[in-house]
């Protein structure tokens, strides 16, 4: 195990990797295709930690970024959640609407 916090060239090399990987499932969806989610939280959650480990203003530094990644995150979900209204269709998507609606 790895007792001696990351470096800022590290944290920046991880987060260059992860935001590759969500630009390319965001392209991924943008032609309909799954994605493979799995491990995804891990990987954005370590990302987080080693941020915060970073020195204070090497912090401060990556703010911007971690700022874009939550956008792409964001945009991801909003895509993912049409994605899967698309391939319930419009009878599924009513029924299932119908069916969360409180009374």
């Amino acid at each position: 195990m790895n007792t001696h916090p990351p470096s800022l060239a590290d944290v920046q090399q991880n987060y260059g990797r992860l935001y590759a990987t969500l630009e390319n499932m965001q392209k991924a969806i943008a032609r309909s295709e799954p994605c493979d989610l799995f491990g995804l939280d891990s990987q954005i959650a370590t990302l987080c930690d080693d941020v915060l480990a970073l020195p204070k203003n090497d912090r401060a530094g990556m703010e911007p970024r971690l700022k874009q990644m939550i956008e792409l995150l964001d945009k991801l979900e909003r895509d993912l959640r049409q994605m899967q209204q698309r391939s319930l269709g419009p009878t599924a998507s009513a029924a299932y609407a119908s069916t969360t609606k409180v009374q």
